[in-house]
């Protein structure tokens, strides 16, 4: 396991050094979301795997800056969960062993101004874990339809 925070290290890195890294699933959960290079890690991992769910909290499909439809242009299944009435985490599941989960926001924004941590577990039990609850969530969650009218 291995941990890291803001301020001082650097999650958002090690986030990324994941994703670039992964072979055969990213399935992401996430409360917020709107961080322009963990979006471009999340696209490049989609093009090169295919492999690429993600489920977000509703409030935030109707947020012009999370670049969900670029997400789900590129291929990313892209859910929303409107069933709970809010989601309050956010973590990322990987290669059937790596679990990314924390009080990290994936915007970008908040890296240098608030304190916060993401803990990587390399742990199969784990990994199950949080992949079920995935899965829960992805049972009663809708994709993703762009409210935004076209330009």
């Amino acid at each position: 396991m291995y941990a890291f925070f803001t301020p001082g290290t650097d999650p958002k890195t090690q986030i990324i050094t994941r994703i670039n890294a992964a072979t055969s699933l990213i399935a992401g959960f996430f409360q917020v979301y709107a961080d322009g290079d963990i979006h471009d890690a999340l696209v490049a991992a989609q093009a090169r795997m295919g492999y690429v769910w993600a489920i977000f909290d509703r409030r935030q499909q109707y947020l012009e800056d999370t670049r969900l439809k670029e997400l789900q242009d590129a291929g990313v299944v892209v859910l929303i969960d409107n069933h709970c009435r809010q989601l309050r985490g956010n973590y990322i599941v990987l290669d059937d062993l790596w679990v990314l989960t924390g009080s990290y926001l994936y915007t970008g924004v908040y890296d240098a101004h608030y304190a916060s941590q993401i803990s990587i577990i390399d742990s199969f039990t784990v990994y199950d874990l949080y992949l079920a609850n995935f899965v829960e969530h992805y049972d009663h969650s809708d994709l993703y339809v762009d409210p935004w009218p076209p330009d």
